[in-house]
């Protein structure tokens, strides 16, 4: 009974947070045969596989909005890109191949995963593994159509500074974040999980993005609370994800 319990809990959080299609691609990613990038326990095979994964990715969706065009064109697929093509509200063209786009989208999610390893990882990096890990993701982010993606923690931060003339909140942005937070299509018992995993993944959100966003700022709540919160969600998945005893 409770294994059954454990794999509708994770299966469920899993769903929400990593999309129908979700595990496809992780069957694609581990179940494919051969050789791999990277080694087990490098950088970022701890941050990519840490349930601090699942608070990182509501965060770089979040964050990912407050991109106007980036906020049309997402897609998380690449051989999708060159199909993605349109016109923003305000009349400018755009198609998801653009480099200046995948950029913005490379750089939220690294920002994202990294940060939220840092505070909720089982075991966070120290700061030259965090270089290391971003060294790594630049390696896919290239194969992904990204030019020059930051390979050091003071790259990120000033590929991040360069985007912000360019951020803003948008009806759109705020729309798609509070049916983020506030449209969980889960079962009742992975419910409370997903919005600890949502709050905490708020608490990260630079202060500048709050109120175009919509999103509450109470940082003494988030140092205490939050973070409580936050640390017990993570805690939940990794024994939602866990395999069973034996196997």
């Amino acid at each position: 009974m409770v294994g059954g319990v454990r794999d509708r809990l994770g299966q469920a959080l899993f769903l929400r947070v990593a999309g129908p299609d979700g595990a496809r691609h992780r069957e694609r990613i581990h179940g494919t045969p051969g050789p791999r990038w990277f080694e087990a326990g490098s950088p970022i095979t701890r941050v990519h596989g840490d349930a601090a994964m699942f608070i990182g990715g509501i965060r770089a969706v979040m964050l990912q909005t407050m991109h106007p065009v980036a906020m049309q064109a997402v897609d998380s697929v690449r051989a999708i890109h060159d199909r993605v093509v349109g016109t923003t509200p305000d009349g400018r063209p755009y198609t998801a191949a653009d480099p200046h786009l995948l950029a913005w989208v490379h750089a939220a999610e690294v920002d994202s995963f990294l940060l939220a390893h840092s505070v909720y990882g089982a075991r966070p990096l120290d700061a030259p593994d965090r270089d290391l890990y971003l060294a790594q993701a630049a390696e896919v982010a290239r194969r992904l159509g990204v030019i020059d993606p930051p390979t050091t923690e003071a790259e990120l931060a000033r590929t991040l500074a360069g985007f912000r003339p360019e951020l803003r909140g948008t009806d759109a942005a705020r729309d798609a974040v509070a049916f983020l937070i506030r449209e969980p299509e889960l079962p009742l018992p992975a419910r409370p999980p997903y919005a600890m995993l949502t709050a905490a993944a708020i608490s990260l959100m630079p202060r500048w993005t709050r109120k175009p966003l919509g999103l509450p700022s109470y940082p003494v709540v988030e140092r205490t609370v939050v973070r409580g919160l936050g640390t017990a969600a993570t805690r939940t998945i990794r024994w939602a994800l866990a395999p069973p005893p034996g196997t």
